[in-house]
């Protein structure tokens, strides 16, 4: 029989060297051609897709700030230092002194280490935990000494601040902090009559009481750049993309700049008259609207 093959033998296609190199040469460069086509095809999707989402990001609101609208719903038309700051340092919509009972727990099989809390060190069962409202005796920090009622409660330096940065800021990527402290005068006294309270009811495990002191949100300009830039749609094209996150990571880093403004309040509400609404609702079981 013919023997096929062989050291230093090659197969032919055709039999004619030229057009076999020919016919690999062609289809090479058909190979490139569909890869080019097909990464073509893939930046053009992206780039129609972003076109898309910039457009939608233009709107016709005479809104020029606003928050975060996932936490706050306050918005502003202008760039008067008054306004702002009368748009967007309301009162905490909530203010909470929270108060959790905690029991001791003996050791547990590793199965049930999910189930329970754990404090300094050691396991606790949570027997009841509720918040008491402060937040309708919320009120600015300085009103009354202060003119406009709006301006006060935040520092002068925070003011010269936030009113160069409305007149003269031109980054759209810019956006200011609003960061609102919450002071209650001898808080922690009351937090001893409560933890006092229920050992008395006959509660034997650890209270802890906190009281929320801050709250802060993020104030956005409403540029069309601005919402393109912080849009969903633009993050998943990033993500769908080869390079998207390597651009867009380094340029909002460069070009998102804060400046923070802290706005102060205080709870308009001496402890012992708070302690006489809840007092007779504390017990062993935590807190009871209707004793």
């Amino acid at each position: 029989g013919d023997i096929v093959g062989g050291t230093g033998a090659s197969v032919s296609p055709t039999g004619n060297t030229r057009l076999d190199q020919a016919i690999l040469r062609r289809m090479r460069y058909q190979d490139k051609a569909v890869m080019v086509l097909l990464i073509v095809a893939y930046l053009g999707s992206l780039f129609f897709s972003a076109s898309l989402a910039y457009r939608q990001a233009h709107n016709d609101s005479p809104v020029t700030y606003y928050a975060d609208p996932r936490y706050q719903d306050l918005m502003y038309d202008g760039h008067d230092l008054e306004g702002f700051l009368e748009a967007f340092n309301q009162p905490p919509k909530e203010c909470h002194l929270k108060v959790t009972g905690l029991i001791p727990l003996p050791p547990l099989p590793e199965h049930y280490v999910e189930s329970v809390v754990e404090w300094f060190g050691s396991r606790y069962r949570v027997a009841f935990s509720f918040a008491l409202d402060v937040t309708p005796w919320m009120a600015r920090a300085g009103v009354g000494h202060i003119e406009p009622p709006s301006l006060a409660g935040v520092d002068p330096e925070d003011l010269d601040r936030l009113s160069s940065w409305l007149a003269d800021d031109r980054n759209d990527l810019a956006h200011v902090t609003i960061e609102k402290s919450i002071e209650w005068e001898n808080w922690e006294e009351l937090a001893t009559n409560i933890k006092s309270k229920l050992r008395q009811a006959g509660f034997a495990g650890v209270v802890c009481v906190r009281h929320g002191d801050k709250d802060r949100f993020h104030v956005y300009k409403n540029r069309a750049w601005a919402n393109f830039m912080h849009s969903q749609s633009l993050k998943v094209l990033c993500a769908l993309s080869l390079f998207g996150w390597c651009l867009y990571s380094p340029y909002m880093w460069l070009r998102q700049r804060s400046i923070k403004v802290t706005c102060h309040y205080r709870v308009d509400k001496p402890i012992g008259d708070y302690w006489s609404l809840i007092s007779d609702k504390l017990g062993p079981n935590g807190f009871d609207a209707e004793p």
